[in-house]
């Protein structure tokens, strides 16, 4: 059914309650975004804002619609505007910890990492023995290459909620950012056993593929796809996980799937940082250079050369299009932000710098 003829429906059933009428509006604006973020349509994220609007001009006072306008504006990619609602849903409702982990999550992506921190703080004394947001605090300091620090936050995760698949999914993930590869695969795989995710297959299969084992990593991804056929990065993988076994037609035709679907995600939200940089990465695996270089350059200019793991796919993308010296001097930059030398060395696609004292001379630098 389609929002327009649905949202009708609700007038005509709810026209003298406009309080059930908000209720309904505000449910069915989340509910459209989360089918946006299924199968990254266009029209859903059109109508999931349409949906919050309409709740907010019928009534202003209620948290639920400006925390869904909020979702919706992060989401596509205004962040400014994201803020400005988080912050009127807190002050209706100050204990509201969906709505201070909304502006937290908003924050990071404006790179105010120190701001999304304390209030991310504020959500946990809120609600302290609520995992989400131990584990929204977690996905913070992951993206600040604060390793140790984010896989105590999952731990507590578990430790709160011990059938949480996304705990253990996401601890498993933390787990092979600190080379922890045979302890990250068992956990990836409770996190399977309580519910199977294409997030966690992916992540299984990341694993595999430092361990260098890419007929795992292969099946892995593959999986993943199965759960999941709309996710660009699971695709991305997959043709990472062909290169490497040799199976470059293959590859290509993944990359190519990849590079699809994430310009779907960039037409809703054309700055989130990760899609960018993720997209140069194909980019540069179907040799196609300008394509690379340019979106690679304005994921590092959103995020302010900040994130460990977008430092190091620069470095990867320069090193694929045979720019040596300059991957090297991104690879520093990644070290010196926190990436391991371990998580470095175990890549696949810097092989052929092994031999090099400069890539070397990386490697004994800052743990």
């Amino acid at each position: 059914m389609e929002g327009a003829t649905l949202k009708h429906e609700i007038a005509d059933r709810f026209g003298q309650r406009p309080a059930f009428l908000l209720v309904d509006l505000t449910t069915l604006g989340e509910a459209y975004w989360r089918h946006y973020e299924l199968d990254k349509e266009n029209r859903w994220a059109r109508q999931a804002q349409t949906a919050c609007e309409k709740a907010i001009t019928i009534d202003a006072s209620q948290a639920e619609s400006h925390i869904c306008l909020g979702m919706v504006y992060e989401g596509t990619g205004k962040y400014d505007d994201a803020i400005t609602q988080y912050r009127r849903a807190v002050e209706l409702e100050p204990t509201s910890d969906d709505a201070i982990r909304g502006l937290a999550s908003a924050y990071a992506r404006l790179g105010k990492s120190d701001e999304a921190e304390k209030t991310l703080q504020v959500a946990i004394n809120v609600r302290p023995q609520y995992w989400k947001s131990y584990n929204s605090l977690g996905g913070l300091y992951v993206s600040e290459g604060r390793y140790e620090e984010a896989a105590k936050m999952f731990s507590q995760v578990i430790a709160l909620a011990p059938d949480s698949f996304r705990g253990y999914s996401n601890l498993g993930a933390t787990y092979i950012r600190l080379d922890r590869y045979p302890e990250a695969i068992k956990l990836l795989q409770n996190s399977i056993k309580i519910r199977p995710t294409e997030d966690a297959f992916s992540n299984v299969g990341t694993a595999f593929y430092s361990l260098r084992q890419f007929d795992q990593t292969g099946k892995s991804y593959s999986e993943a796809t199965k759960l999941n056929d709309q996710k660009y990065v699971i695709w991305g993988n997959l043709g990472d996980s062909y290169y490497c076994s040799g199976k470059r037609a293959e590859a290509t035709l993944a990359y190519q799937k990849a590079v699809s679907l994430a310009m779907r995600s960039l037409e809703i939200n054309p700055r989130d940082s990760a899609v960018l940089s993720n997209t140069a990465g194909y980019y540069a695996m179907l040799g196609r250079c300008r394509e690379a270089f340019d979106y690679l350059e304005r994921a590092l200019q959103l995020s302010g050369n900040k994130d460990p793991e977008l430092l190091f796919d620069a470095a990867i993308v320069h090193n694929q299009l045979g720019e040596t010296s300059v991957a090297l001097q991104w690879m520093e930059k990644a070290r010196n932000a926190g990436l391991s030398a371990t998580t470095i060395s175990d890549s696949p696609a810097l092989d052929n710098l092994h031999d090099n004292a400069q890539f070397q001379a990386i490697l004994q630098g800052r743990r």
